[in-house]
């Protein structure tokens, strides 16, 4: 059985009180493990995991818990250092608010709670040292397909217990143990990297989008396409108002149609932010529990930074294509990194 769901003699924990919403744990994932099916997993939003740990000086990959529109009571049962952000789940510790994107001290038989967010759709709980469960294919991260595995857990449901490590308390998070050295953390505001209203998603092309009429690119990056409500970890399924015949000829519809169909025909492996494109008209962007394969036409992958941000937009938020070169989808991603994995 697995460890946090059960009761458990290991003395540094939390308790869930109550779970009204999805509460998982995530590290990074296992991206080198879809060669033999399994999904790779990982925090959706890697903004607001990352800048958790790295506000408690913890490495990267320490797991924590990503908690799905709020709905969720912990109770402390040692004393720890956590961080908080992510979606404004408006957190209370003992029924007082306490701000987001910040340190917190916890004391043994405290309580935390997230109500759900007025905005967004996940917010992060790091815990100094990060959370203690077992290693599965190198990772600790949780998927729904796969929670069935032992080795995966269970699903965090009221009376689950979190085991956290021996160092889940510091006095001086994110600092160098020497107080000489220990420098403060710099201040800024982590919300920022989510801007209001329509998010553009800028994409690297792959070869069928340069097979295509300039009428069906046009009509793909002139498009606002709506987040439906089955969307989820797996992919973000979209809709468009103006349908692709529309707004085209005949005989281009045909064209680009015919295109698509010829590749069709087999599946191909599938990566963070694959667009997916049934149709014109509803398009399917995967996230971090995709599946390994897939046989839909393929004419790009959103960029990983604007997969961040997407993973906190929720149904019928409205979000447009940009294509992007490789090389400009590579920079943001090194400077993205070399912010938040600096200690």
């Amino acid at each position: 059985m697995p460890a946090f769901s059960t009761k458990t003699s290991k003395p540094n924990k939390l308790r869930v009180l109550k779970a009204g919403g999805l509460c998982s744990i995530q590290d990074l994932g296992r991206p080198g493990s879809q060669h033999m099916g399994f999904s790779a997993g990982g925090a959706a939003d890697e903004h607001a995991y990352l800048t958790a740990n790295q506000l408690l000086g913890n490495e990267a990959n320490a797991a924590a818990l990503e908690i799905t529109l709020g709905q969720l009571v912990l109770k402390a049962e040692c004393d720890c250092t956590i961080a908080i952000t992510g979606a404004d789940s408006k957190v209370c510790l003992n029924e007082q608010p306490v701000a987001n994107w910040q340190v917190l001290q916890l004391k043994t038989d405290d309580i935390l709670s997230f109500s759900l967010p007025l905005s967004g759709l996940h917010t992060y709980l790091a815990v100094s040292g990060g959370i203690d469960t077992p290693l599965w294919l190198s990772s600790r991260s949780q998927t729904l397909n796969e929670l069935s595995l032992t080795t995966a857990g269970g699903k965090i449901t009221a009376d689950s217990e979190i085991p956290l490590t021996d160092i889940c308390f510091n006095p001086t998070p994110g600092q160098e143990q020497n107080p000489q050295q220990a420098i403060q953390p710099i201040k800024r505001n982590y919300a920022n990297f989510y801007p209001p209203g329509i998010l553009t998603a800028r994409f690297i092309p792959h070869k069928l989008w340069f097979s295509l009429e300039s009428t069906a690119q046009q009509h793909f990056i002139t498009t606002e396409y709506k987040i439906n409500s089955d969307s989820n970890r797996m992919g973000y399924r979209l809709s468009s108002r103006t349908k692709f015949s529309e707004k085209n000829s005949e005989k281009d519809s045909e064209q680009n149609q015919t295109e698509m169909t010829l590749t069709n025909k087999l599946s191909r492996a599938v990566t963070f932010g694959t667009i997916q494109l049934p149709d014109f008209n509803q398009p399917i962007v995967l996230m971090k529990e995709r599946q390994t394969i897939g046989g839909y036409p393929v004419i790009g992958a959103v960029m990983q930074t604007d997969l961040f941000r997407l993973s906190q937009k929720r149904p019928g938020e409205l979000l447009r294509f940009v294509p992007v070169t490789l090389e400009q989808a590579r920079q943001q991603l090194t400077e993205f990194y070399r912010q938040r994995l600096s200690r």
